[in-house]
């Protein structure tokens, strides 16, 4: 899938955090922001649905992703 480019040309590449489900068509990130992003599924984020997730990706439409890596999401912790 061709990247979605914002109006300078640029690609638009993205890192969020949010829950990770899956959807009639593929996957579904519910980002923190708000935002609700789909993506193609892939066997081996199975083990991430229903769990909160950080994502980084490249924007390849209005609210759907071309996923780069994603793994458990891990807070910072105060110190």
């Amino acid at each position: 899938m061709k990247p979605w480019s914002s109006p300078s040309g640029a690609q638009l590449h993205r890192r969020m955090s949010g829950l990770l489900r899956r959807g009639a068509r593929g996957m579904i990130l519910d980002a923190d922001d708000g935002g609700i992003w789909t993506f193609a599924p892939d066997p081996s984020f199975n083990g991430l649905l229903d769990r909160h997730v950080t994502v980084e990706a490249v924007q390849c439409g209005p609210e759907r992703l071309e996923v780069l890596w994603m793994g458990a999401h891990r807070q910072a912790r105060a110190g």
